[in-house]
């Protein structure tokens, strides 16, 4: 998808090549107002990227500020990751229930760190949902929180397309993909390379 530039989202040194450097103060994100979430309808996918927080005691106090999502209100196939201010990953998701899930730790806390994120969802026969950090799945709790009244589209650096403010990341985000399936433990291994990372 050719992604829409929103408040003028300048370029740092990414982990491959040049990535996106997103300001909360600004208000910057990427976003296509169409998506692939009708494609992913009820069934499995993943997404991946690379952040590196420049700061994250501004984030979004009740949701998190937003890494990447793919979006259509809240029909299924509908999800997205965030990062709260204690470094925390939040992912919600909306495949027949609306959830959210939080990792028991905070494994993103440092700044001006790179981390490779990302998420795998098996879809509503199974329902099972996992955040990975660096490679490797991270503990996380269904809280029984959820996520209403999304916009839509797809998106990098922000959780949501309306409403933004105080929903923008802040700091470096490189690499994001998504597909439409749940990807296997060699293929994040591959994406996450040892800590180099790898061009999709």
């Amino acid at each position: 998808l050719n992604l829409t530039d929103t408040n003028t989202v300048l370029q740092g040194t990414g982990k491959q090549g040049n990535c996106g450097d997103f300001e909360l103060s600004n208000t910057e994100y990427l976003i296509n107002a169409s998506n692939h979430v009708a494609t992913i309808s009820t069934g499995a996918y993943s997404a991946f990227g690379w952040i590196n927080p420049e700061s994250i005691a501004g984030n979004q106090a009740t949701y998190g500020s937003g890494i990447f999502a793919n979006q259509a209100s809240e029909a299924d196939g509908s999800f997205g990751l965030t990062l709260k201010a204690d470094g925390a990953l939040w992912f919600y998701k909306w495949s027949g229930t609306n959830k959210r899930f939080k990792t028991d730790t905070t494994p993103c806390s440092s700044l001006a760190t790179w981390y490779h994120v990302g998420i795998t969802y098996t879809g509503t026969g199974t329902d099972t949902a996992t955040i990975y950090v660096n490679g490797a799945p991270v503990a996380a709790t269904n809280d029984g929180g959820y996520a209403s009244g999304w916009g839509t589209g797809a998106m990098i650096g922000v959780a949501y397309s309306t409403p933004t403010s105080g929903y923008t990341f802040d700091g470096l985000i490189d690499e994001v993909g998504m597909w439409s399936k749940v990807l296997s433990a060699q293929e994040i291994s591959d994406l996450y390379n040892g800590g180099a990372g790898i061009p999709y």
